[in-house]
């Protein structure tokens, strides 16, 4: 099943609209204004619209290097494709890859049948698209050495001797894979205070994790760096 995403819209074999109204009693299929999604069972005509909204989305993404977002089926959420059309037909999308930081990272050929979703202007997306379009935003690498002190509360020291308030750090839990990126807003030898934010540059809020939890960092990442210049972005232009 294709589903295309645009803007809060999904296409698949049927059609789910998210609208900003919702009848007493219940949504109506021929509301154009209802909050509840409302569908279209699957047809000729529903295929037609579907090939009709790709056409539009790929020619559109050809013409103006709009970036857009390609799931093939059984991958992961984070796991999808995001560039811009180069040229398509009835069956395949000839894709320049776009990474997350905004640089062409090389050709992709896709298959309609592959795929199980496609989406544009998301967030995400946003900011891929502004990144790629200039890619001197980004700040360079500044941070060349740190202090580290090889001891037991090493934790607590890296973050002391290297005046890291203030900074936007990268830190992941032991056990735990994932890095979490944000600001370091306070800590003592014991706990540390974070202003999280996300891969977009949003705020997520403040946590306290244990120094003791911490089983590393990050300084002057290029995924620290991306965040802070997205972060300010947001901040400035109140998106």
């Amino acid at each position: 099943m294709l589903v295309v995403r645009r803007l809060g819209l999904v296409l698949s074999l049927k059609f789910t609209f998210f609208n900003k109204h919702r009848h007493r009693g219940g949504h109506s299929n021929k509301c154009p204004s209802c909050t509840k999604p409302w569908t279209l069972a699957a047809s000729q005509d529903t295929n037609f619209m579907t090939k009709k909204l790709l056409d539009e989305i790929f020619s559109n993404s050809k013409k103006t290097k709009s970036l857009i977002g390609l799931y093939d089926r059984d991958i992961t959420i984070d796991d999808f494709c995001v560039g811009y059309v180069i040229d398509f037909d009835d069956t395949f999308v000839v894709i320049q890859h776009v990474t997350k930081y905004g640089v062409k990272d090389g050709i992709h050929v896709k298959q309609f049948a592959t795929l199980n979703k496609i989406e544009t202007q998301s967030d995400y997306l946003k900011t891929c698209q502004i990144l790629f379009e200039d890619n001197e935003l980004l700040p360079k690498q500044t941070t060349e050495k740190v202090k580290f002190s090889f001891s037991d509360n090493w934790q607590y020291h890296f973050l002391n001797d290297n005046s890291c308030i203030g900074e936007l750090i990268a830190f992941n839990l032991s056990g735990d894979d994932l890095f979490n990126f944000g600001f370091l807003v306070d800590f003592d030898e014991n706990n540390f205070i974070v202003h999280l934010v996300g891969q977009s540059g949003e705020s997520q809020g403040a946590n306290i994790y244990h120094l003791m939890d911490i089983a590393s960092f990050g300084l002057d990442t290029l995924q620290c760096r991306k965040r802070k210049y997205l972060y300010s972005f947001r901040t400035k232009t109140g998106s």
